[in-house]
């Protein structure tokens, strides 16, 4: 009996995926393409330069995004009836055509509007495929979107298994036999079950566009889960909200902006929750109760969310990060009130509000590159007029002294463009503008400004810190790790490192004989890259020589971190990896 259904499910399997080919030929098509691609991409890591290397990133990428496109148009073209060949060949090639021109305009780079554009696209794309077959159509939908994802949860255990089982037989083979199996392999094994088994079985669970649902028993499992797990989590989530909001009322102290975070995601999940339980409503009390009350419960925290998030907005004005916050919010809003107002929900209706927000996020003047450009530009131009620096429309030096402050907001908004946009972007400055330029643009050098009152942790390494070490002209090797805790002998000269004070010390017949403070390195390497903190320096600006009659010693910083405190803000070291080579005279 059991031979029997397994040959059953076996059968069942390759029926479904032969029906997949079938339905979905050319997003299956892309699937062969993306794998091939991948297995390409690793195999040219050794010989390629990175430029062919980010090239094919990008191909790769690009192509990724037609996986959801072609199945999208497919399900467009079964809603619309049977077309003729020629219509549907025109209709992906028009696809092909955009994602052409998605590949040479709108992904050029890595940088962070080409990412974030090409996430939001992604999910724009993915959500779309949700809705667009069952658009038209007022009944069912959460039963279709439950069916949708429990075949995509089926679909990551038959994929995970297959891994598993392919992984142990390659590790099998490797220890039994003595083969060297690369660890490459395992990725391409996932790659090929990612591919052309995942992505086949899910599209071969995916309902006909004529499917009806309203016969379908809603999950046992699902519904414990949701009505008597996650709901009671959610309102005692609810509860510990409204105790710390009544705590910022009484002490007026607001948050430094992770709470928007936290609530923004939460009553996101509370959505998911509510459309995925509404078609319990007419027969569960429990479930009638909280959709019908939960939306109008959470509206006073969602406007303390607007009111923390008004106070940074003000204060630094709008970020991408800061705008994809706030739109997500002003969405999340929209749907509580939809929930509490509207007589004759059709829930599709988040999804697809959900899809032209992101579209809008991602796109166009109030996308959010556009409105955070012209943020921080009206930033910028604020505190240039505040200290009468815009002259015949060209910054002029402030005759004044400026403020730390102003100074460490310029710094800040010029920093944003440059890591974000471009410095081509910002008004006024002159062309070809660099961040070297800014005390002769604007009169003083680059200031970092800390994070909040508790002081900014800074991190500083070099890029060329690992491999071999150049000796000649010395002695003796030793570092940072072997002098943690205790001393080295050295022809009767012992080495020794504190690693509280940072005092490399060496002692001859206890007599200190040399005593270096690496305080002063730690703080030299700050004050020459406080516009490179987090990024690779230079090993040349992180190696210092020191002698005296006895010993020649140099110090090869590998990295170090500290920290920025008081007013004005000073460097204090906290932390040093370093080599030391030593000559004794």
């Amino acid at each position: 009996m059991i031979q029997i259904n397994i040959k059953a499910n076996i059968y069942q399997t390759l029926k479904g995926l032969k029906a997949s080919l079938k339905r979905f030929p050319v997003t299956i098509i892309t699937s062969v393409v993306l794998v091939i691609l991948l297995i390409a991409l690793e195999e040219s890591r050794s010989y390629w330069q990175k430029e062919e290397l980010e090239n094919l990133t990008q191909i790769i990428m690009v192509i990724a995004l037609g996986l959801p496109l072609f199945t999208s148009m497919k399900f467009f073209l079964e809603k619309k009836g049977k077309y003729n060949g020629i219509f549907q060949i025109i209709l992906f090639a028009l696809v092909g055509i955009f994602l052409l021109l998605y590949y040479f305009f709108l992904l050029k780079d890595f940088k962070t509007v080409s990412i974030s554009r090409y996430i939001g696209m992604s999910v724009f794309l993915y959500v779309t495929f949700l809705y667009i077959p069952r658009l038209g159509r007022r009944e069912d939908y959460e039963y279709y979107i439950i069916k949708i994802f429990s075949s995509f949860l089926m679909t990551l255990i038959y994929s995970f298994v297959l891994f598993a089982g392919i992984s142990l037989i390659l590790f099998s083979v490797s220890k039994l036999f003595s083969v060297n199996i690369e660890g490459k392999i395992y990725y391409y094994a996932f790659v090929i079950i990612a591919g052309l088994f995942s992505v086949p079985y899910f599209l071969a669970k995916i309902p006909l566009i004529s499917s009806k649902f309203s016969d379908e028993k809603y999950s046992k499992g699902l519904k414990i889960l949701l009505l008597y797990i996650v709901i009671p989590l959610i309102l005692i989530y609810t509860l510990i909200l409204y105790v710390y909001f009544g705590k910022i009322v009484l002490t007026q102290q607001w948050p430094i902006g992770l709470v928007s975070n936290l609530v923004l995601w939460y009553t996101t999940l509370s959505i998911g929750v509510i459309f995925l339980i509404y078609p319990l409503k007419v027969d569960n009390n429990w479930a009638k109760y909280f959709i019908n009350w939960f939306p109008k419960i959470i509206l006073p925290i969602l406007i303390m969310m607007f009111v923390s998030m008004g106070i940074r907005v003000r204060a630094y004005g709008i970020t991408e990060n800061r705008y994809y916050v706030l739109v997500l919010g002003i969405w999340v809003s929209a749907i509580m009130l939809y929930f509490i107002f509207a007589k004759e929900k059709r829930n599709i209706i988040i999804p697809v509000t959900f899809s032209v927000i992101v579209l809008n996020s991602i796109f166009g003047p109030l996308s959010g590159f556009s409105v955070s450009k012209y943020s921080q530009n009206r930033r910028f131009v604020h505190i240039l007029e505040k200290n009468n620096m815009i002259e015949d429309g060209n910054i002029v030096k402030s005759q004044e002294s400026i403020s730390a402050d102003d100074r460490a907001e310029i710094s800040s908004i010029l920093d944003y463009f440059e890591d974000n946009h471009s410095l081509e972007d910002i008004k006024y400055l002159p062309s070809g503008f660099a961040m070297g330029d800014m005390d002769e643009v604007l009169g003083f050098s680059y200031v970092k400004k800390a994070s909040d009152g508790r002081g900014e942790y800074l991190y500083y390494s070099s890029y060329e810190n690992e491999g071999a070490i150049d000796v000649k002209d010395y002695d003796y090797f030793m570092d940072s790790n072997s002098l943690y805790r205790k001393s080295l002998e050295i022809e009767g000269i012992r080495a020794e490192y504190d690693i509280n004070s940072f005092a490399f010390s060496l002692v001859r017949n206890g007599k200190v004989m040399y005593t270096k403070d690496l305080n002063e390195y730690g703080r030299t390497i700050y004050e020459n890259n406080k516009n490179t903190e987090g990024k690779s320096i230079d090993p040349a600006e992180m190696t210092f020589t020191d002698e005296n009659d006895d010993f020649k010693i140099k110090y090869i910083i590998r990295s170090l971190s500290g920290k920025l405190e008081g007013d004005p803000a000073k460097f204090h070291l906290q932390n040093m990896e370093i080599n030391i080579l030593l000559k004794i005279k």
